[in-house]
């Protein structure tokens, strides 16, 4: 037998495909009764399941993050951030604090019946805390909030809770970071006001004032001008004194720009962070989202019909080898 005739032989031809498809719808027939009473009992407990499930009730929230790059001019110029600023507040929102928060103010361990004796119930707590409280960003940058209870009214008083907590989660987070950051201008500040107030008294320890204590800053008033007197330049009589000065006027300008910094700085304290775009509060949806009759029932029926369909097939190769078997 040559390789052609092998290949021949292996191929499954259109008439044998027929004729497996005929075998079967025979087998399906033959076996009508069965499966109707399959389609019938699996209908049955399908619907008697549904009857015990819990009703599960689905509320929704809308958030858009606001631009942080844009907050100096935010009410003349609102704008949705980008996904930066979407990344950063799903962050918050899936944070360990925020999850925290909402477990306690809506006592979510006893809503799940929690064992709390047990060792990982954190950790179940956890799971049915993701498993029911979800986040999505969507391909416009907007963050969907969703909780799905057995109360309409727990469901989108979870959601609302979580907008109105996730944005002054988000002001204590800037607030730290404005705080570091006045505090380290501040003792910038203070650290060069040092400096200069150091050089300053160098400086009046080899030019002795004889006028107001002012004497550098008129001097530099002096020398600003386009036709200064030549007794501005007397003031520095000698290398020394010319090196302080130097030193001074470049250390009191940056004294200045630390100070402008500092001053800033106070004020963005004072400012609150931008508060997000809320687009859809939640409301109360009393129309149930699960258990739902048609799917659980076709889940039912479908999976009670494969299993039917693939124990009648077998049986039936399995009494048909048994019989050349025996007549074997």
């Amino acid at each position: 037998m040559n390789s052609k005739t092998l290949m021949t032989n292996s191929l499954y031809t259109p008439e044998q495909e027929k004729k497996d498809a005929i075998s079967l719808f025979k087998l399906i027939y033959s076996n009508r009764k069965l499966f109707l009473a399959v389609i019938i009992i699996s209908f049955v407990m399908s619907v008697g399941v549904t009857f015990l499930m819990p009703n599960k009730y689905y509320s929704y929230g809308i958030v858009f993050a606001t631009n942080s790059h844009q907050s100096a001019n935010i009410l003349d110029n609102p704008q949705f951030g980008y996904e930066q600023d979407a990344e950063q507040l799903m962050q918050l929102l899936e944070s360990e604090a925020l999850r925290n928060e909402i477990i306690i103010e809506f006592d979510l361990v006893a809503y799940y019946n929690i064992d709390t004796t047990s060792l990982d119930w954190e950790q179940s707590l956890v799971k049915q805390y993701i498993n029911d409280v979800n986040f999505f960003r969507s391909k416009y940058m907007s963050i969907i909030i969703s909780a799905t209870t057995k109360n309409p009214e727990l469901s989108a008083n979870i959601v609302n809770s979580i907008i109105g907590k996730v944005n002054q989660f988000k002001e204590n987070v800037f607030k730290s970071n404005k705080m570091q950051d006045y505090e380290y201008k501040r003792v910038s500040y203070v650290n060069q006001l040092a400096k200069v107030d150091s050089i300053t008294q160098k400086i009046y320890a080899l030019k002795k004032p004889q006028g107001p204590n002012d004497l550098i800053y008129n001097h530099f008033l002096m020398t600003s001008k386009e036709n200064a007197p030549p007794e501005t330049y007397l003031y520095i009589n000698s290398i020394e004194l010319e090196s302080l000065i130097r030193e001074y006027k470049y250390n009191h300008y940056r004294l200045e720009a630390l100070k402008d910094e500092f001053v800033k700085a106070g004020y963005s304290i004072n400012r609150p962070a931008q508060q997000n775009y809320v687009i859809d509060p939640a409301k109360p949806q009393y129309k149930r989202a699960s258990p739902s009759f048609s799917i659980n029932c076709s889940i039912g029926v479908f999976s009670a019909l494969l299993f039917t369909i693939v124990f009648v097939f077998i049986r039936s190769k399995w009494r048909a080898l048994m019989a050349e078997v025996r007549t074997s």
